[in-house]
């Protein structure tokens, strides 16, 4: 008979209660043969098998659990420990995005494939630990073992805490933009905004003329010089004039999204999208200047 020693100190995440459900969900707790000990700050598990099937299957529920905690209370820690300058509330969506980046969910019909890698990995990990020892400290192991998932975890509240940064940072920049175009006089109160594939636009007037204005040269030539590109001269040039309704023509499948989602968010509940013709109007405009 084949035994074996798990040592856990301070189990603050639960993993010997996850492990003992695991365990008696699946009918193994007399089939192993545990003996459980519990000691101030350190828990001892005596596990005992009489034959290698058996062994294997703790193995595999011990890899189970393993990755359970990681990727849920050590997630949680780590962003604890690295996003300590944010607030509960962000610090509870770091963490959830930071799972998801952290089990490829934002790369769609991976996460299955990037859980079950890793399962295995760990699986192989505490195959090849197991077979040359008998006691297994958890803790250490962890640390030590498994040191390429506790980075990939890192990496992703890295990643989650830099977005979520990213986006409260626009989501103030659309605030500041929305306030100039709140408090100033409409120039035109309708205005087309041709837009094709290469994010090449023309702005129309409700009449579907072009507008000329001196504003909007000014403004042209001042960008040119700073080299600034078309998307931020057509959005800077539609804040000039402050339209109350805008109505953008542009090809669905080709079109900036980004610059779109801009101007939805500025001009909140004042655009309508046009799909499929922009590419159309500057075809029959060009057709026109010939």
């Amino acid at each position: 008979m084949q035994s074996y020693c798990l040592e856990i100190t301070d189990d603050k995440d639960g993993f010997l209660h996850i492990l003992k459900d695991r365990i008696s969900a699946g009918n193994y707790a007399e089939r192993f043969d545990c003996n459980w000990f519990f000691y101030d700050n350190t828990s001892r598990v005596v596990f005992c098998f009489n034959d290698s099937s058996l062994y294997k299957k703790f193995v595999r529920i011990l890899a189970d659990t393993l990755l359970e905690i990681i990727e849920s209370a050590m997630l949680i820690k780590t962003v604890n420990l690295n996003c300590f300058y944010f607030t509960e509330k962000e610090k509870k969506r770091i963490a959830s995005d930071a799972k998801n980046i952290f089990n490829g969910e934002q790369q769609p019909n991976s996460s299955i494939d990037i859980r079950k890698k890793r399962k295995e990995y760990i699986y192989n990990r505490l195959h090849e630990y197991m077979g040359k020892n008998d006691k297994l400290i958890l803790d250490g192991f962890i640390r030590f073992r498994l040191k390429e998932i506790i980075d990939q975890i890192e990496d992703s509240v890295e990643k989650a805490a830099d977005d979520f940064i990213i986006e409260k940072e626009y989501n103030e920049f659309i605030k500041l933009l929305r306030y100039f175009v709140e408090i100033q006089e409409p120039k035109i109160d309708e205005v087309h905004v041709i837009l094709d594939s290469n994010s090449n636009y023309v702005l129309l007037d409700s009449d579907m003329k072009a507008i000329n204005n001196d504003l909007l040269k000014d403004l042209a030539k001042e960008i040119s010089n700073n080299e600034i590109s078309g998307d931020d001269l057509l959005i800077s040039s539609l804040i000039t004039i402050a339209p109350n309704k805008i109505t953008i023509h542009s090809d669905k499948k080709n079109g900036n999204k980004e610059v779109l989602n801009t101007i939805k968010n500025v001009f909140y509940g004042k655009v309508d999208i046009d799909d499929n013709e922009g590419n159309n109007y500057l075809c029959s405009l060009t057709e026109k200047k010939k």
